[in-house]
C-alpha cells in the first residue's frame, strides 16, 4: 500500500514490481498477488496502466531495469538487500523504511555508505521522500552520481579495520567450535 501512496505522490510515475524470485515455488501465488495489487490500487486511486508486474528476473535482468529507473523502492517489512545493493551499484537512490529485523541489510547498505537521508522512520516519511527524489531530478541526479561513486568503495569490504574485526569473529567461532567439538567427543558436557 506503501509503495501504491508514493505512486500517487507521483502522478507521472510508474511502479515496477518484481515480487518473484525462486522461494515463489513456480509462482502458485501470483494469482492472489496480483488480486491483491489491484484492490490496493483501486483503494488509494492509482490507474493499474501505472504498474507493471515483472515475472522472475536473472540479475542481468534486474540490472537493465534498474538502469531504467530514477528511484527504487526498498521493500518491507523484509528488505530486498540484493536490489538495494545494485540500485547503489548503479546510482539509483534507494528509498528505505527503518525496522528491526535481522532481514534489514537494505537499510545496512545505504547507511553504511553514509546515505542516511534515504533511510525513513514511518511509512509516511517514506511516501513523502519519494516525492522529494521525484520532484527534484536535479538533485537525484547529483544524488544517484554521488551514491554510485561511494558504492565502488564500500566500507564493510574494503576497511581493513572491518576486515580485521571479521577475521577475529570468524576465528573466535571456529575456536569456540573446536572447543564444543573436544567436549562432545570426550564426554565433557
Amino acid at each position: 500500500m506503501t509503495m501504491l501512496r508514493a505512486l500517487v505522490r507521483v502522478p507521472k510515475g510508474k511502479l515496477l514490481l518484481a515480487p518473484y524470485n525462486p522461494g515463489w515455488a513456480g509462482r502458485s501465488q501470483a494469482f492472489e498477488f496480483n488480486i491483491q495489487v489491484a484492490e490496493a490500487a483501486k483503494e488509494v486511486g492509482v490507474s493499474l496502466d501505472r504498474i507493471i508486474i515483472l515475472s522472475e528476473m536473472s540479475v542481468a535482468e534486474a540490472e537493465t531495469v534498474l538502469s531504467l529507473s530514477d528511484i527504487y523502492l526498498s521493500s518491507f517489512p523484509h528488505g530486498g538487500a540484493t536490489m538495494t545493493h545494485l540500485s547503489l551499484i548503479y546510482g539509483v537512490p534507494p528509498v528505505v523504511l527503518r525496522r528491526r529485523s535481522t532481514r534489514s541489510i537494505d537499510q545496512f547498505l545505504v547507511g553504511s555508505l553514509g546515505f542516511e537521508q534515504l533511510l525513513t522512520n514511518t511509512p509516511d516519511e517514506y511516501v513523502e521522500l519519494v516525492g522529494k527524489l521525484a520532484d527534484d531530478t536535479a538533485g537525484r541526479r547529483k544524488l544517484g552520481a554521488d551514491i554510485k561513486a561511494a558504492a565502488k568503495h564500500p566500507v564493510f569490504v574494503a576497511s581493513k579495520d572491518f576486515s580485521k574485526s571479521m577475521e577475529k569473529t570468524v576465528l573466535n567461532c571456529l575456536a569456540e567450535i573446536e572447543k564444543r567439538s573436544i567436549q562432545i567427543d570426550t564426554g565433557e558436557i
